[in-house]
């Protein structure tokens, strides 16, 4: 009876409460929004024509180009600036919100750091030609906000705290730090000299090839990744601005082992070039370096100047063979004084399973997974290291375990078959690979070559 009684009960006020919901709440007005905070100032971030960082002793000044694309700093130096950091400061001024108000009418602005201010912005907008400073001073007792001011104005207001990093910016910090800075679209060829080597790769199309000291394929993802590096290359520090009145140039280049530098690469797009020149090395590990468009010194990565004194043979394609099982048409193989060829019937876009054919030295049909066994375990051979000559090693036509030639097609059309002819030996433990006739010889991991050698003894089995 208790149960049932404390049921109706519950009941009862559940009834009441959805009754007073649907006839008051439901009817009351909405509650007003929360008033955004007062903007500081009534600007956009692009009407900014001048501004002057002052953070500690020192005061950054940067005016807009002519063109309003860009900015330049003009004082302490004479450089390009950094556009990404100018626009997040001009952003988080113009977007800059009161949280509170303090004093409309402040006399006295040391009791809120702002007479010896942590940063003071000076700016000037594009429709006014009257500077206003900004000031941010003091963390306030929680360390929540800052205290800041328009100059002059007497009123106080309290910013978020974190603001006075964004605005805390040194000449360094503002100024465009790319060593280089070109785009790696336009790039066609590179060199690197240094005393011990001389390297020159040239890009047609998508592909990447060595030059100097040899003419091979070059590895596509260690071209791009110079390239890479050299394009998006930061300064680490300016060591100095150039030569002054107490060092001529030449006294300032070979103070940093300039003069004669230890290592040049010249990037090319078109009949422009940039060149990076890397000089001694910095007491903090780094390395000296300038653009030679320029007199400035800076100091680059060590992990940078690593990347360029890199062999010749680590640009070198480790692949031995351009082809991939998909794409090849044809095959061809010397091997053990007899020579086969298989072709492929069809394509993947003519039939759904293209067949392989033997049309030499006798017409007849072949197990299609053979041979795609094959085809997969030769184009996945690669060179561990390179030696430089193959007579050192024994290496001539006589010597050879087999020869593989191989025909692909790269793009879908009729005309762009290409050809390849690897030829592979076997010197006491090691084995090697030749693409074409290039210069030198790759050393294969053995047991990869094994793998061929089987996957080929099994297709030699499978023949009539």
């Amino acid at each position: 009876m208790r149960g049932t009684r404390s049921t109706l009960i519950l009941l009862v006020v559940f009834v009441a409460l959805g009754t007073y919901v649907y006839l008051i709440e439901l009817e009351r007005p909405p509650a007003s929004a929360i008033p955004p905070n007062e903007s500081l100032l009534d600007t956009t971030a692009e009407e900014f024509s001048r501004l002057s960082i002052g953070v500690g002793d020192t005061e950054t000044v940067l005016t807009r180009t002519d063109d309003g694309d860009a900015w330049q700093l003009t004082s302490p130096v004479t450089a390009a600036a950094d556009d990404t950091q100018i626009s997040s400061i001009t952003s988080a001024l113009a977007s800059l919100e009161i949280r509170r108000v303090i004093d409309d009418a402040a006399v006295d602005l040391a009791p809120f750091g702002l007479n010896e201010p942590v940063v003071e912005i000076g700016f000037v907008l594009s429709e006014d030609s009257q500077e206003q400073r900004f000031l941010v001073g003091d963390a306030t007792p929680t360390g929540g906000e800052r205290y800041a001011t328009l100059a002059d104005s007497g009123r106080i207001v309290l910013i978020a705290s974190n603001l006075d990093t964004t605005f805390g910016k040194s000449t360094f910090d503002l100024r465009d730090k790319a060593i280089l800075g070109f785009d790696t679209f336009d790039v066609d060829q590179f060199e690197i000299e240094s005393d011990s080597t001389s390297i020159h790769l040239a890009k047609n199309a998508s592909e990447w090839r060595l030059q100097e000291p040899w003419d091979v394929r070059a590895d596509f993802s260690t071209a791009e990744g110079i390239v890479g590096r050299l394009s998006a290359g930061q300064m680490r520090s300016v060591a100095v601005e150039g030569p002054s009145d107490t060092k001529t140039e030449e006294e300032v280049f070979s103070e940093y082992g300039l003069t004669t530098p230890r290592l040049t690469a010249t990037i090319q797009f078109g009949s422009a070039s940039a060149t990076l020149l890397v000089g001694s090395e910095a007491p903090d590990g780094t390395s000296y370096a300038r653009d030679a468009s320029r007199s400035v010194v800076f100091t680059v990565e060590s992990s940078l100047v690593t990347d360029l004194e890199r062999s010749a043979d680590e640009y070198r394609d480790k692949n031995l063979f351009d082809f991939r099982p998909f794409n090849a048409s044809w095959l061809e193989i010397e091997h053990s004084d007899e020579t086969a060829a298989f072709e492929k019937a069809g394509s993947e876009a003519e039939v759904s399973e293209p067949s392989w054919t033997r049309v030499s030295p006798e017409s007849g049909d072949v197990d299609r997974d053979q041979i795609d066994d094959l085809l997969a375990k030769l184009s996945n051979l690669r060179a561990e290291s390179f030696v430089e000559s193959r007579a050192e090693r024994g290496l001539d036509e006589t010597t050879a375990l087999a020869a593989f030639r191989v025909r692909f097609n790269t793009d879908g059309t009729p005309d762009s078959d290409d050809k390849e002819r690897v030829t592979l030996w076997q010197s006491g433990d090691a084995t090697y690979g030749v693409h074409g006739n290039e210069p030198g010889a790759a050393v294969l991991d053995t047991r990869a070559v094994d793998d061929v050698l089987e996957a080929l003894a099994a297709v030699q089995r499978a023949e009539p």
